[in-house]
């Protein structure tokens, strides 16, 4: 019997050509307790300039391999729902005889009655949302650096 297709084939595959890529990972190792006080950059030295300027870029880079990490994830999921969710709908309709249930009352029929489907749709649900929040947490660091950025050239041109 031939194994069924999974979201998780393709995220192994994805792994697998960055693996044969041959670029190593990048490893940061932060706190995620850690509180970032923004504040304290208007008041900030050229050396802790430096550092924020490393942990908005650091951070903000490791926040896009993860949106794009969760990106693929959530893709790879839906593509997954929606095969498996067109098969069970042919085959409900090819069941009923008569008048046929409407698409909402067909949706409900086979979120009903197929729990690893359903099952799916709610972790679709759960890595959509984390999707968005990490690209609320991406954007707001490119604000940070980009603002860092700006107060280092300011400061390093002088304001006329």
């Amino acid at each position: 019997m031939e194994k069924r297709w999974s979201y998780q084939d393709s995220i192994r595959l994805a792994n697998q050509a960055l693996k044969e890529a041959g670029i190593p990972k990048v490893i940061m190792d932060g706190n995620a307790d850690a509180e970032l006080n923004f504040i304290d950059v208007l008041h900030a030295s050229p050396e802790q300039l430096e550092k924020y300027l490393v942990i908005y870029g650091g951070f903000k880079g490791q926040l896009e391999q993860r949106v794009s990490d969760t990106e693929t994830k959530r893709a790879a999921m839906e593509a997954q729902f929606t095969e498996n969710y067109n098969i069970a709908y042919a085959d409900l309709l090819s069941q009923v005889e008569g008048k046929k249930p409407t698409k909402d009352e067909c949706r409900g029929i086979i979120m009903g009655s197929i729990e690893p489907l359903a099952k799916l749709q709610r972790e679709l649900i759960d890595v959509t949302a984390i999707m968005n929040k990490l690209e609320s947490q991406l954007r707001l660091y490119t604000q940070c650096w980009a603002t860092v950025s700006r107060i280092v050239a300011l400061r390093t041109k002088g304001i006329d």
